[in-house]
Parts: structure tokens; sequence; C-alpha cells
């Protein structure tokens, strides 16, 4: 180990000191001639001049100081919006290959395994090979066939189904059912290796302190200026002199906190949110700062304006946008909200991007396309139909609290003679699982009577699926009623209808718990639907890559149309055919009573039910044909 040596020239604190000098010349040489140590006005030039020294040193440091925090010397990548390799680069998906190696990464046991395209299924056959001369039961091979089915499903893309699982691995090899080896290239493709980045990075150099030390304490104490302040029997014409000296050399300390602050700051302006720092005028701890500084004035100083810093947060995810290959800026309209939502699609956007072809999951009914979460991402979900919408589904007004509590009094007028408070006639409603299916809704309207009469009122719905609300109230010749006491206004309504066994409300009761879960948190709720023709029954060749968007056409301008189209168009596959419905509002409100269903069905994997409900959407695509566009 050796030390090198500095070059004689490379001395900041020097070149600053020569600066001065220099610029006191230009600028008073006739009146000021003293340049030496015991001149007060060089006095302070020295020690500015070095305290622009540390403030360089500082400011030199490197950049992963930034990040620091003051209770962490721990620094989160991620948070400043530079995501690890394992984020961004996410191995999708793609060709027969990728679905080969696939199943043998998850299945070790597989010893070969090819995937073909069949021509005339419009599917991907899966031919699987094990150990020689290993046999597999009949039992053994639905097994097999499940477990390949299910990680298929897990990955496939749009418009993709999975065929024939096939266990005589020469079978691949027929040339009258499938093409040639298209995709398959002498090697499977290998992705690149990428070093692992770290979440979080450790520095040892604390770059910024939280107190600003102020200049004025380096002076010699003959100054008066220190901690100690202005020695006493001072005159007022002396001390009058140290303040404006202090006022002085407060100019100074302002420059370098707010240099300072700035750069502590940095932290937050790189923080991976829209979030921006508080600007203020920095604390300088230094005796008789309250009769130096006007405190009112003080409070309505902004050294740095919010609009200057939202400017840098901007500029910082603009090379985010660059990084990540993106132009969030154009959805992101809303000057307030701006920042925030482009980071929000900084954040989600690269990972989306990486399986933007993959699909629903078959067994999985709640799944969705990635394809719809980006739509309704960049959208920031604004052609999702509103809670109003999911409720005229089933016929439901939502009205006021003063229209409800003024039309509908006589729901809560129970007239039995009964003191409605009596514990000793209100038992508590028993949870217990229900079966809610096709039908239920036309139940609950016969017997609660708020859906008979199509109303919901604005405050109930805050509490409409919580059971502590509701209780059984016991009526004479044993009879039951459904009563609900509203919270905020202390008040009975009645339910429903009467009832001769306590099971039997139960039941109701809790269908109707479910069916405002359903309703309030929006389950069958969304902007667009996804159909892939190719996985309704019946299915044909006419139908390999065709993919049906359905979208409310109602209170869409020609601008959103088009805004949908280009986001449609820039992200879905090339190879895949778009037919975009814009229908009515009550034909979107049956799609989804359709779709839901067909959901279902292929999830419970009953062809007896999938095949109907597919066959339903085909004649509900054919019948509103005059309302697509193919992009």
């Amino acid at each position: 180990m050796f030390i090198t040596k500095r070059d004689k020239e490379d001395n900041y604190y020097k070149q600053l000191q020569d600066t001065t000098l220099e610029r006191i010349e230009q600028l008073c040489g006739k009146k000021w001639t003293d340049y030496n140590a015991h001149d007060p006005g060089i006095t302070i030039a020295d020690y500015f001049n070095y305290a622009l020294l540390e403030l360089h040193y500082r400011l030199s440091l490197p950049a992963i100081s930034y990040l620091q925090s003051h209770q962490s010397k721990a620094v989160q990548l991620d948070h400043a919006g530079l995501l690890s390799a394992e984020e961004v680069f996410v191995q999708g998906i793609v060709t027969e290959t990728d679905y080969e190696e696939l199943f043998k990464s998850r299945h070790g046991e597989i010893k070969a395994c090819r995937v073909k395209y069949n021509k005339h299924t419009v599917r991907y056959d899966v031919f699987i090979q094990f150990d020689e001369g290993q046999a597999l039961s009949s039992a053994e091979q639905t097994k097999w066939e499940e477990k390949i089915k299910k990680t298929y499903h897990q990955h496939r893309n749009l418009c993709e189904n999975i065929g024939e699982v096939s266990f005589d691995f020469d079978r691949n090899k027929d040339p009258l059912h499938y093409v040639q080896d298209v995709f398959h290239g002498t090697q499977p493709y290998e992705y690149p290796q990428y070093k692992k980045s770290p979440v979080e990075v450790e520095t040892n150099i604390g770059m910024f302190s939280k107190v600003y030390e102020s200049i004025q304490y380096d002076f010699p104490e003959n100054y008066g200026i220190g901690q100690r302040g202005a020695p006493l029997g001072m005159s007022i014409e002396d001390k009058s002199k140290i303040m404006q000296l202090k006022a002085y050399l407060l100019i100074i300390d302002l420059v370098l906190a707010d240099t300072i602050q700035q750069a502590s700051v940095v932290k937050d302006l790189l923080d991976f949110s829209g979030k921006i720092p508080k600007s203020s005028v920095p604390e300088i701890a230094i005796s008789g700062w309250e009769e130096i500084v006007d405190k009112e004035r003080e409070s309505k100083i902004n050294l740095n304006r919010d609009v200057y810093y939202n400017e840098q947060k901007s500029n910082y995810l603009d090379l985010l946008d660059i990084i990540y290959g993106e132009d969030t800026d154009i959805y992101a309209k809303n000057d307030n909200e701006r920042n925030e939502k482009r980071a929000k699609l900084i954040r989600q956007l690269p990972q989306l991007n990486a399986i933007r072809f993959k699909s629903f999951n078959v067994n999985d009914s709640n799944s969705v396309p990635t394809i719809q979460l980006m739509i309704d991402l960049l959208t920031d979900h604004k052609y999702r139909s509103s809670a109003t919408d999911t409720f005229n589904k089933y016929g439901l007004r939502i009205i006021s609290d003063e229209e409800f509590f003024d039309k509908y009094t006589f729901l809560k007028n129970f007239a039995f003679g009964l003191e409605i408070n009596d514990q000793t006639l209100l038992r508590d409603i028993a949870h217990k699982k229900v079966d809610y299916g096709e039908g239920t809704f036309h139940l609950l309207r016969k017997n609660i009577n708020l859906l008979w009469y199509n109303v919901l009122f604005e405050s109930f719905l805050k509490y409409a699926d919580n059971s502590e609300y509701y209780k059984i109230l016991i009526l004479p010749e044993n009879e039951y009623l459904l009563v609900f006491k509203h919270p905020e206004r202390n008040e009975w309504i009645n339910m429903g209808l009467f009832f001769k066994s306590m099971e039997a409300l139960t039941e109701i009761a809790n269908l109707f718990w479910e069916f405002m879960k359903k309703i309030k948190h929006k389950e069958e709720n969304n902007s667009f639907y996804f159909i892939e023709q190719l996985l309704l029954e019946p299915c044909c060749l006419h139908d390999k890559g065709k993919l049906a968007v359905v979208a409310i056409g109602e209170a869409k301008s020609k601008k959103d149309k088009q805004h949908i189209e280009e986001l449609l168009a820039e992200r879905l596959p090339a190879h895949i055919h778009v037919q975009l419905y814009y229908v009515p509002r009550e034909q979107f409100n049956h799609l989804e009573h359709l779709y839901f269903n067909w959901r279902k069905a292929l999830a419970q994997n009953e062809p007896s039910n999938s095949m109907p409900a597919g066959s339903a959407i085909r004649r509900f695509l054919s019948r509103n044909t005059q309302y697509a566009k193919t992009l």
C-alpha cells in the first residue's frame, strides 16, 4: 500500500481563497488594501471558504450516499426506481420450447418432453417420456395429465389452449397432425444471466448530519458571536454592531444550510413515488436568532416551491422511463397527481410487460389475463363501470338517506306493541356456509324488503354486509323477523317478511350478506372482458388467434375509444386478431353474467356446463356484430 501524492495545485481551499482575493481586488481594490489574516473581512472570507470546502467534500461523495436516511445506512435501490434484474427480466413462456422446459423443470421425473401444435384441433399437444421401461397405470396417467394441464394453465398465453397429453412419445412425429418444428431451434433458448441485485446496499459513509452547525461558532470569542453570546456590560452600540455581523453571517449560513438541506432531500426526490420534500427555511441554531429573524415572515417563506420539486421529480421519472422503455407521461393527465401516477406505472409496468401475453388461469375463475391488468392500470380504471352500474344490473337504485327515511318510513314502524330494544326479544344470527348460485337474487327479492322495493340507501351500504347490525326479532305466535339497527341513526329497520322458521330466516340473512359483499366489492365488475374464442365450445380452426374484447360503448367519446384502441394495439401480440365490441350497457351487464358462469364452469372442469356457457357467449358475440370493430 502507498499514499498517492496530491498535485500541489489540487487544493480546492486555496483555489477558493485565491478567487476570493481576486474578486475583492476587482470590486474594491482602492478601498480595501489589507488582505492579511488579522483583517475581519479576510477572516470572514476564510471561514466561508472553509465551509464551502466542506460542502464541496460532501457533494463529491458517491451517489449511493444520497439515498441514505438518518435512521439506517442501508439503501434500498428498488425504492429509488432501480429495480433488480429478477423483477425486470422475467422469463416469459412464449415458444413450444419454453413450455417443454417449464414442464421438465417443474416435474423432475420427466425425462423428455415435446410440445407440438396440432393443426386440426388448434391446440398444443404434450408428449411425455419417463425413464425407459417405466410403464404407467391408467390411474397414474390420469394423475400426470392433471399435473401437466394444471402447470400449463398457470402459464398459458392468450388464444392458446392445451390439447392431448400423450405418454406415447413417438407419436409427436406424426406429419398428418403436426406442423413442422417452426419454433424449435437446435438448442433451447437460454435467457441472459444477470447478476443478482441486492435489495439493500450497506454504506458506511454518513453524508448529512441532522443539525447544521453555524460558521458563527467557529469565529474567535472576541467577535462576540459564539455560543456564549456578547460579553456582559457591552454598550448598546457595540451590541448592535455584533447583531449586524450575526445577521450578515446568517445570510452565508442560510446559503450553506439550504444547499445541504436540498442535497439531503435527494432521497425523497429519487423515491419511487410522487412524494416531494417539505420545503422550509433551514433551522440554524445560533444565539439571538429570535432577535434577528421575523418569525411571522419566516413561516410564510418557501425557499423552494413545490412546483420546483415536482419538476425535479418529473425529470427523474423521465429518466426511469428511458431505462424501462416507457412513456408514462402520456398516461398522467392530472397535474395534481401526475408524478404519483407516473411512479405507480413505472413501478408495475416492467413486470407486467414481461408477461403481457399471459392469459387467465382456466382453473381459477377469479384470475384475469395480464392485458386486462395493464389496460386498467394505464387508464387508471377510468372505463370501469361504477358501483351504480353494478346495482343497475339487479334493478336497484341507490338513494340518499333523506329520501329513504322520508318515503319509506313504514319500514321502521313496527306497530307490534313491542319494545324493540327489549333484549329478550332479540336473537343473534348464526353464521353458516351458504351456496349463492343462480336464482338466489330472485329468492332474496321475495324476502328482503329493500330488494323488493328496488332501493338501497347510501349509509346502509357501509354496513349492509356486517352481521353485527342484524338481529332476529321474536314475535308472538312463533313468528320471526329480520331487523337491522342503523349504527348512525340508532333506528331499527324491518328488513323482510315474517318467517315461521328461525332456520329459514338464518339462511336468508346469510345469503343477503353474501349478495351485499358481492356487489359492494364489485367482484364481477370490470372495464373490459377478454374472450378467447379458442376456449368457446364448439371450437373450430377459424377460432385460432381470435380475441374478442367487450366494453361499454355508452359515455365513451371518440377520443376515449381511440385511446383504448391504441393501447390494445400497442400491448397485444401482433399475431392475435382482435375484435373490439362497444355494446350498450344492458348488453354489457348481460355479458358479465354469461362470462362469469362460463369461467366458473371452466374452473370446475365440467364440460356439461362449460359447453352451454361457451355457446351462450358465442351467440352473444354473433348477435352483437353491429357493435364490433376489427383492430
